[in-house]
């Protein structure tokens, strides 16, 4: 009956006698301030006409003109509707407002784990609560939150990554799942017969993406190579907790191998703030907390094997600068990669800036040994007002890679390369090989001169970027170097 004086009455204000109406904002909002509205309907007629409008356009008889009703505002919408004219209990239309509401605001503010699902953390937990408090504060308060979440995880796309806490100090709710399905069949949300079913579920999206423990390792990784690294540190630290990211806030990589947790998408291009008190901020943990913090900075823009480059006038960096490389540049290529190098130049200020404002954590830097990286003024600057920060030079084949690969780390901690040759350089028990004139020749090289000594890169991904997997990769670390650097610091089980 109230949809039909509802629609009666918007054929009036859109003067449509019949047929399809055209609908429009003004005209919801003319209804909703009308005297006729008020009296045949009643203090709470915006709820019901715009639940009514909701349908109507919904069924696909009448037209939009100009308002975003999304799909999950129509279903809120429509909720409220039934529950203010009493064709359903207010606790549904609570629990339809809380899953819109909750479900946006994790896909806004949390990284996924897997595609469209999300685990989120202890401190986004918190966020969550702290952001929606007034919205649940008339439907249920921070227990609304969570049963919405408990009916996520039932839909396998929202569960916590740890099993929370009970209020007070009272140690861990690990029965979180059965209680708040219980506060639902208590305030009406669902009826008690989709009590057990709702909870199954719920348990086995927790089962699946929930630890009862806190992670073994807490390591932040910075730069556009850093899923290597991440994958590594996975490898040799089970437990850990890996985030990561690029400075132009997008990710390759590192969930496509299962092992990185988290990808922060922050773009720091511009970044004017401390960065990683920002990406702490992110990834809901303290920055102290880090046990460790990687940067890989852009070799491809630093990197001298931009030489062969210029020859197709596709050279980055400095290099795209030489005559060579701009008589053969198209129009405009050499302006786009002077823009990138001052940008990662100045990506490099703001890592080098934000790593000396927390002395206290572990890092490395990492970039090959005649990287123009290192002749930079914001590292020599910042080696030498630091005296703790030490340059530390190794030839990857000692660590069991196919090519020398000479490399230099940049980190605080009193590491001494060891490797396979004893002081982390080639020579003897390198993966090289003695020629007859008593000089090591090595299986594979960067810039190979034969292609059946290139380094194999994989597959592409997205047609564009070479897969890095650990028996197809070009740049990334040996986990048996990274292991060693590890040890200096952190006790390996």
């Amino acid at each position: 009956m109230t949809m039909k004086v509802v629609e009666q009455m918007l054929r009036e204000t859109t003067k449509t006698k019949k047929g399809p109406m055209w609908i429009k904002n003004c005209h919801v909002t003319k209804l909703i301030h009308s005297n006729k509205s008020s009296k045949l309907i009643g203090r709470k007629r915006a709820a019901v006409i715009w639940g009514c409008v909701a349908q109507l356009i919904e069924s696909g008889g009448h037209k939009n003109k100009d308002m975003s009703i999304t799909e999950e505002q129509n279903a809120m919408l429509v909720a409220n509707t039934r529950a203010e004219l009493g064709e359903i209990p207010r606790g549904r239309a609570h629990r339809t407002e809380m899953k819109g509401t909750v479900r946006a605001w994790v896909e806004e503010n949390e990284e996924e784990v897997a595609p469209g699902v999300y685990a989120v953390r202890p401190g986004k937990l918190n966020q969550l609560k702290a952001a929606k408090k007034k919205t649940a504060q008339t439907r249920g308060g921070p227990t609304a939150i969570m049963a919405t979440i408990v009916e996520l995880a039932s839909e396998g796309t929202v569960t916590l990554q740890q099993t929370p806490n009970k209020t007070h100090r009272q140690g861990k709710w690990v029965n979180w799942i059965e209680d708040a399905v219980q506060w639902m069949v208590q305030n009406r949300w669902i009826e008690d017969s989709e009590a057990d079913e709702m909870t199954r579920k719920a348990k086995v999206m927790s089962e699946k993406y929930t630890t009862a423990t806190k992670p073994t390792m807490l390591a932040l990784n910075l730069g556009e190579g850093w899923r290597s690294v991440g994958r590594a540190i996975a490898n040799l630290i089970p437990g850990a907790h890996i985030a990561g990211a690029d400075r132009r806030g997008r990710t390759y990589t590192g969930t496509l191998h299962g092992t990185i947790t988290a990808e922060l998408k922050h773009d720091w291009t511009n970044q004017k703030t401390d960065l990683i008190s920002a990406l702490s901020r992110k990834a809901s943990i303290s920055p102290k907390a880090w046990d460790l913090i990687t940067m890989e900075m852009e070799c491809t823009l630093f990197s001298r094997a931009n030489i062969i480059n210029q020859a197709t006038g596709s050279a980055h960096g400095l290099w795209a600068l030489t005559p060579l490389n701009r008589a053969n540049a198209p129009p405009g290529r050499v302006e786009e990669e002077q823009e990138l190098y001052k940008q990662a130049v100045e990506a490099v200020e703001t890592q080098i800036h934000s790593l000396e404002r927390h002395p206290e954590i572990p890092f490395l830097v990492e970039n090959p040994a005649q990287s123009g990286l290192w002749d930079l003024e914001a590292i020599t600057q910042a080696i030498s007002r630091n005296p703790d920060w030490r340059v530390v030079r190794v030839d990857r084949c000692a660590y069991g890679r196919l090519e020398q690969k000479g490399t230099k780390f940049l980190t605080n901690v009193d590491w001494q390369p060891v490797g396979r040759t004893g002081n982390g350089r080639c020579g003897k028990g390198c993966t090289g090989t003695r020629t007859d004139a008593g000089k090591i020749k090595h299986q594979c090289q960067t810039m190979a001169n034969s292609s059946d000594r290139h380094v194999r890169r994989g597959d592409k991904v997205n047609g564009t970027r070479y897969e890095l997997t650990r028996d197809a990769v070009v740049n990334a670390i040996e986990e048996e170097l990274l292991e060693e650097f590890l040890r200096t610091f952190w006790t390996m089980k």
